[in-house]
């Protein structure tokens, strides 16, 4: 019996380690009995892929893998040659004045046949009813014209609406990153869910780490820790703490925490593994002059 005991106590033991092993609350063992390690990962702070803006068939890339780009720069470029053609339409018609000018004369003839009238009745040599049909006449003119401004206002409206479908024939970049894969080629035919290419902002990056609810409120957000990085960076980088979640996760009795790492020239991948030793004290400034953002205190 007592040797049953223990067994069923041995395993317990294991099962206690194996949980927290795979809840992901310890990598290593503490390094002196009083130090723990608490892993992560790091991920970029950004990361999608863009599909084609529209239907139809892709002209070009105009990025490589691997390639740093701007938020905005043109990424790749659908095949527009149809609605430069209705952009131009547009652009003729809103710049043609020949309405307005056909209305200005039409207004400027109604308006002298409407004066001539108006004197020839003061002396008695055109009855009122004339009168009254030249300045109906007159008027009709006035809206005739007021139409033709009205319309080019519209002409213009119509232009900057076609400009802005052609403009959508650009596929851009949302957010300054790095182009991880291109996905498709130049002369295929998209549809709006097929997938173009990759982009990823690597500045900053993303270290997330689930601890356990015994470090829960004593982190700081905004304030600087010290993590250490796996291979292949194997060096100490230091993070802003960005977001504590404030939902714990009952299962594996942890939280989440994302601390942000500055990576101005891109050199520091993502997919890589840090540790928070802890316990620890908030890094300042003047110990990680590197670091940006953050609170000194």
């Amino acid at each position: 019996m007592r040797f049953g005991v223990m067994i069923l106590g041995a395993v317990g033991v294991l099962l206690t380690i194996a949980a927290s092993v795979s809840a992901g609350q310890y990598d290593d063992p503490p390094l002196d009995g009083s130090v723990e390690q608490f892993r992560g990962l790091v991920y970029p702070s950004k990361q999608v892929d863009l599909t084609a803006p529209l239907g139809g068939v892709l002209k070009a890339i105009e990025v490589a893998e691997g390639e740093n780009v701007k938020a905005d720069q043109v990424l790749a470029q659908m095949d527009d040659a149809i609605q430069k053609v209705v952009v131009e339409a547009a652009r003729m018609q809103w710049e043609s004045q020949a309405d307005i000018r056909r209305a200005q004369l039409e207004l400027d003839e109604a308006q002298i046949m409407l004066d001539r009238i108006e004197d020839v009745a003061k002396r008695g040599a055109a009855k009122e009813w004339e009168v009254r049909r030249t300045r109906v006449q007159r008027d009709l003119a006035q809206v005739n014209y007021d139409a033709a401004l009205r319309q080019k206002k519209l002409d213009k409206t119509s232009l900057d609406l076609e400009l802005e479908r052609l403009s959508r024939y650009q596929l851009k970049a949302p957010f300054d990153g790095r182009v991880i894969r291109t996905l498709a080629e130049p002369g295929a035919t998209l549809t709006e869910i097929d997938k173009v290419l990759s982009l990823y902002a690597l500045d900053p990056l993303e270290a997330r780490l689930f601890l356990p609810t015994a470090l829960y409120g004593k982190l700081q957000v905004g304030r600087r820790y010290k993590l250490s990085a796996g291979d292949p960076v194997n060096a100490e980088l230091v993070g802003v703490l960005k977001t504590v979640d404030t939902v714990i996760d009952p299962a594996s009795e942890t939280f989440r925490c994302v601390f942000t790492i500055d990576n101005p020239d891109t050199k520091l991948p993502s997919g890589f593994t840090v540790h928070l030793p802890w316990p620890q004290e908030p890094v300042t400034r003047a110990e990680a002059p590197g670091a940006t953002g953050g609170t000194d205190d």
